[in-house]
């Protein structure tokens, strides 16, 4: 072997590795190799960033910024709901949500279809009340399937497309792959819908975390009491008892600057006040829908409620491999840093 391949091999190899081990994100993986492959002398410097600007890679730039685009307008939602009248059973619930992933690629790239659909199976499979590994893997393989069936579907059809028609002249037209890649999507959407789905390890099925996929608990907001309200003139004993019935905790009111507590029970609500409540998004959006309340934004009227003038609120996730899981407040000296 020439010196070119073994250098090949070995960066992807540890390329590779660094995947694997998921301990970096994946483009500081993929940049990294490029940089060894540089400094190896396999990649001509002046040529190292030309994939940057490859249609593909520009194609599929422009299809996650389409999904994002798709998902912040609800139409995530939208197909959420309509989902969730459909699947009462595992296999419709995979059949449809296979089929889409499939149907969707024809017309638009698969990694936009599956940045797409995602959230969509994991809030279905929330409102189902089912683990969502019955539907993420069958929805990943079919967005590879449907992928197959146009030129637009996946990348590497785009990057041989372009190969040939600079080796031939004509590049493959966007159905040149349709007989071949219908054929293969429809019988392989069938297999997962009829079997596939039933090869998930039973464990997988049996775990059922959707709550904490997708959805945050305990989120603290500010519902502004306008004039006419249904809240004005009720007593924070009244707010506190319907704020349980939605299953938010009540923590108190601002009025200009000074702070009612939910001690102070008797206290009347004016127009202005702000009332300050802690729950779920869902939970919360209710709450303030019952009492005609107007989300506010006022954080640093919220931070001084909770904490002080010295103090700034925030909340942050620890991810699972952050140096902080299994210690404690102290030996990390949060109070000190």
């Amino acid at each position: 072997m020439s010196y070119d391949q073994i250098a090949v091999l070995a960066i992807l190899g540890l390329a590779l590795a660094g995947f694997i081990s998921g301990r970096w994100r994946y483009d500081v993986v993929a940049l990294s190799a490029l940089i060894l492959a540089v400094a190896a002398g396999v990649v001509p410097a002046g040529k190292a960033f030309m994939g940057f600007g490859h249609p593909a890679t520009i194609t599929v730039i422009a299809v996650l910024i389409l999904s994002r685009g798709l998902s912040n307008s609800g139409v995530v939602d939208s197909l959420a709901r309509s989902l969730a009248l459909v699947t009462r059973r595992p296999i419709e619930h995979v059949s449809i949500s296979t089929s889409l992933g499939a149907l969707l690629p024809t017309v638009m790239n698969n990694i936009g279809t599956l940045s797409l659909l995602l959230p969509v199976a994991i809030q279905s499979a929330t409102q189902a009340r089912r683990s969502p590994a019955i539907v993420l893997m069958p929805l990943s393989f079919g967005s590879i399937l449907g992928g197959l069936v146009t030129l637009i579907g996946t990348p590497p059809h785009i990057i041989i497309a372009g190969f040939r028609g600079s080796a031939m002249g004509e590049p493959f037209g966007m159905f040149d792959f349709t007989p071949v890649g219908a054929a293969v999507a429809v019988a392989g959407v069938a297999f997962i819908t009829l079997i596939g789905w039933r090869l998930i390890p039973r464990r997988r099925l049996a775990d059922t975390p959707t709550r904490n996929l997708s959805k945050i608990e305990d989120y603290i907001a500010e519902g502004l009491v306008q004039e006419p309200s249904a809240t004005c003139g009720k007593a924070i004993e009244e707010i506190d008892t319907i704020s349980d019935q939605h299953d938010v905790v009540l923590i108190g009111l601002l009025r200009g600057g000074l702070r009612i507590f939910v001690s102070a029970r008797h206290q009347r609500v004016q127009p202005g006040d702000l009332v300050i409540v802690e729950g779920g998004a869902k939970e919360i959006a209710d709450f303030m829908r019952v009492l005609g309340l107007e989300l506010a934004t006022a954080d640093d009227d919220i931070q001084s409620m909770m904490r002080g003038p010295d103090y700034v609120l925030s909340e942050a996730v620890i991810a699972p491999r952050s140096s902080m899981v299994g210690q404690t407040p102290l030996s990390l000296r949060l109070t000190e840093r």
